[in-house]
């Protein structure tokens, strides 16, 4: 099993050491880490929620094209 997902583990692996690392050195400060992180982690959040409005109003835009074959307004 190791053999087949090493890539993962390698990667992984080098994650949890780039975020131990400012622990370790003290040179910099954590907090800045961590900001770093919240911030990348709400931005992403942000994005999926745009695309998921984004996919929403497409799909109701199909379902109004389809009464509007048997509704005209106006």
């Amino acid at each position: 099993m190791l053999k087949k997902h090493w890539p993962v583990i390698t990667l992984g692996l080098v994650l949890l050491a780039g975020l131990l690392a400012p622990f370790a050195d003290k040179s910099t400060a954590p907090g800045f880490y961590v900001e770093v992180l919240l911030g990348g982690l709400m931005a992403g959040v942000l994005y999926s929620l745009v695309a998921l409005g984004f996919a929403l109003i497409f799909k109701a835009r199909c379902c109004w094209r389809l009464q509007s074959w048997w509704y005209w307004p106006g």
